[in-house]
């Protein structure tokens, strides 16, 4: 009895400590920062029964009726290997099924993307990604999409011209709804609920997200059927009759990971025998089968096979997954210096350590194996840095880089550094990838990356809080980009604190700038000016000519916001002169579309078009197609107030085509409507519909309800005036009915008025009753 009681606190002991390891992967898992990456595809495995399964999913993806489906189960269940053979099986061609238990009309898809998310891709990687593989276009052709809002519409759109089937794989990594980047995929989400769509979502995850819980049809995997448990454990070598391989599988609740797991231990022991499992494994320490997680399960296998391995894998291993993307066996030998680099590789892939993803023998950990891993923290600090020069080395220059893909290899050499703590030179790889991201609207993605870069650099070291003052201000810009204010205002102030701690002027300027930028984005006009004008002040003390050019030009956009045009054009020319001496030109630009606007808010239309004109010219010499866009668009409506109709509707009509070109759907609209009352007041009512038609169109598919009542409005208007009243009757009971679903009252009891005043028009004409 006294040798029992020892054996019993051991495995307690044991247990005790396999759960904290749970734990801590758990939270490791989901503290990871997003990256670039979208991995592909799953290989191809075999499917160990799963008809059932299979035949409901595909009756679900021929059935036009159905726009989402998912497959929800524990970790390691075979969500994707099952949703990768049925990706595999809907060829774009159409559905090849031997037997269609949907009798409608089946879906046939155009095209397809799998997503794998499960390593927190940025949602713009993940937008672009999937609509250049469903729409046909390349990423250069999409590289102008930079707002969220943006690629929802596009993505969205391309989803309903298409059918499509689209796979968003490991979801649960973006069900956190405290991480911003995760709001991003559930905004897309809600709109695709909203909005429907010919094209199939299909989803795999751990548990089902809140959003999609009424709109989606869940299939719930749970371990293989006995049989099947038999066929998968024989398959893999194990021995014993059915009843001892039924008895293994049940004590694993068929669960197709630990089947795998288990069967490769059990013949790395040399004793393939299910009836040896038993005494191996479940009797050795604690039956840890008795618990209902399988992450646990998985642990303590995880364990198992580590103490099985030499001390050359366990360092092998360890050493490997200091890697966030896969390697091939040349890469992998090149860093790790193992004379055997393919056997060793092969040998700890037939352990189920490894993954093998492709034909091309590119090796990866499974999520849970890798941060099982990190946990264990034993990866060399010298292979870090080694890794880290040969990435270097294989770089290219960063301002050559077109691709994410291209990109990916800095963010990789940034996690080692800061492993590393070099930490300022980490910062200078997230400064020299900035405008790229930028560019690519990947701004979630280098906030997350300096986010990272914080907490890892240590504020308390003074010779470190100037950069930590920079980063802060680089979170605020990045912050005020993806429109969160306040969030901005918050990392000025510590950046103030810091700056003013260590007398760095240039920190302080800094954080004073993008806080005024902060307070002029929530149109708080005044403090913004309080902030710009300490700014200014700071920087023509230290000499930074083209902080202060942007300086000025930000002081006089504040004052014309708030009316005081006078000190507007007095900082716009101060600016448009600092720019011009400091040879910045689309500062330049800035300041005369400055100008334009204050004389334009004055009446001087002459001035307004003739600096709008200058900034024109600017724009086109650095191709910059947005602010281009913007110039026409602004001296079509000068032109309009000049009563000057044909050169109005010239601009507008340039700036409608680049708007199109770029895919800005609201600019367009914007262009549309403008035109639209350009011809109205020209008196060409047929052109001034077909442009309210086109606007109604984009306002109905982007599902802008207050947009969509303007469009009506305007289309009954204009028949009424035309005396077309039946087409004014149905435009106006659309526009009754749009007004209602917004819950408008005071403008559903105006379109009752209006609508009383259009039937005793058609009255008048004789049509009442035809």
């Amino acid at each position: 009895m006294g040798d029992f009681i020892p054996e019993i606190d051991e495995k307690k002991a044991d247990a005790e400590r396999i759960l904290a390891i749970v734990e801590a992967v758990e939270k490791h898992w989901l503290s990871l920062p997003i990256s670039a990456h979208l991995t592909t595809i799953p290989p191809a495995a075999p499917i160990y029964g799963r008809e059932r399964e299979i035949r409901q999913l595909q009756e679900w993806l021929a059935n036009p009726q159905v726009k989402t489906l998912g497959i929800v189960g524990v970790s390691g269940i075979g969500k994707s290997t099952l949703a990768a053979y049925v990706y595999r099986h809907s060829p774009p061609s159409g559905l090849c099924l031997e037997q269609r238990p949907y009798n409608g009309k089946e879906k046939e898809f155009e095209a397809k993307f799998w997503a794998d998310v499960s390593k927190k891709p940025d949602f713009t990687v993940f937008a672009k990604r999937a609509l250049a593989n469903l729409s046909g276009k390349s990423l250069q052709d999409l590289a102008f999409l930079r707002q969220k809002s943006q690629l929802i519409e596009e993505l969205l759109k391309c989803l309903k011209q298409r059918c499509c089937l689209l796979v968003i794989d490991n979801l649960e990594t973006w069900l956190d709804d405290s991480q911003p980047c995760a709001q991003d995929y559930q905004d897309f989400f809600q709109q695709w609920n909203e909005r429907g769509a010919t094209s199939t979502l299909l989803l795999t995850a751990t548990i089902q997200p809140k959003i999609l819980c009424s709109q989606c049809q869940w299939l719930t995997l749970k371990g293989l059927e006995p049989t099947e448990s038999i066929v998968f454990l024989k398959n893999f070598g194990i021995q014993g009759s059915d009843v001892e391989l039924q008895e293994l599988a049940s004590r694993l609740n068929n669960h197709p990971q630990l089947l795998g797991s288990v069967a490769c231990w059990l013949k790395k022991t040399g004793t393939p025998q299910a009836r040896h499992a038993e005494t191996l494994i479940f009797n050795s320490q604690i039956n840890l089968a008795n618990f209902q997680s399988e992450k646990v399960q998985l642990v303590w296998l995880l364990e198992k096979h580590w103490q099985e391995l030499t001390p050359e894998l366990q360092g092998f291993l360890c050493n490997f997954s200091i890697f966030r993307r896969a390697l091939d066996r040349s890469l992998a030998a090149l860093f790790l210096d193992y004379s055997e680099t393919d056997k060793v590789l092969h040998e700890l892939a037939s352990r189920s350590l490894l993954e093998i993803l492709s034909e091309s023998e590119t090796f990866e950990f499974h999520p849970f194996v890798r941060h099982w891993l990190e946990i264990k923290a034993l990866a060399s600090p010298l292979l870090r840095k080694k890794a880290s020069a040969v990435f270097q080395s294989l770089a290219t220059n960063v301002s050559k880089c077109k691709t994410l893909e291209e990109i990916a290899i800095y963010i990789e050499i940034f996690y080692h550094l800061c492993h590393e703590k070099q930490y300022i030179k980490a910062l200078q790889i997230l400064k020299d990838c900035e405008e790229f991201l930028t560019e690519q609207g990947c701004q979630q993605l280098l906030s997350k990356l300096y986010e990272y870069l914080l907490v890892n650099l240590c504020e308390k070291n003074k010779e470190k809080k100037g950069f930590y003052a920079e980063i802060l201000s680089s979170l605020a810009r990045l912050s005020i980009e993806l429109g969160e204010a306040p969030q901005a205002i918050e990392y000025c102030q510590q950046a103030l604190k810091v700056a003013k701690a260590v007398g760095d002027a240039k920190a302080e300027a800094n954080a004073n700038y993008w806080m005024g930028k902060a307070h002029y984005q929530q149109r708080q006009y005044q403090k913004a000016l309080e902030c710009f004008s300490i700014a200014m002040q700071i920087f023509r003390e230290t000499g930074e000519r083209a902080r202060e050019a942007a300086t000025l030009v930000s002081l006089g956009d504040a004052c014309s916001s708030m009316r005081k045009y006078e000190q507007a054009i007095k900082f716009y020319e101060q600016g448009r002169e600092v720019a011009i001496a400091t040879d910045l030109a689309y500062l330049e630009a800035s300041a005369r579309n400055g100008l334009g606007k204050v004389y334009q808010a004055l009446g001087q239309y002459e001035l307004a078009v003739e600096y709008y004109q200058q900034a024109l010219v600017v724009e086109r010499e650095k191709g910059d197609r947005i602010c281009e866009s913007l110039s026409l668009s602004r001296l079509g409506e000068v032109y309009y107030s000049l009563g000057q109709y044909q050169q109005a509707i010239t601009r507008i009509k340039q700036a409608l085509e680049i708007k199109q070109t770029i895919g800005d759907r609201i600019g367009e609209a914007i262009c549309l409507k403008n035109l639209a009352k350009v011809y109205h007041a020209q008196g060409e009512g047929e052109r001034s519909v077909e442009c309210y038609q086109r606007l109604l169109e984009i306002k109905q598919e982007i599902g802008d309800l207050p947009g969509i009542a303007q469009a009506l409005e305007q289309l009954w208007l204009v028949y009424l005036s035309q005396q077309q009243h039946e087409r004014a009757l149905d435009y106006y009971l659309q526009l009754l009915e749009i007004k209602q679903k917004i819950r408008n009252a005071q403008g559903g009891a105006d379109a009752i008025e209006q609508l009383g005043e259009a039937l005793d028009a058609l009255e008048h004409w004789g049509h009442l009753g035809q």
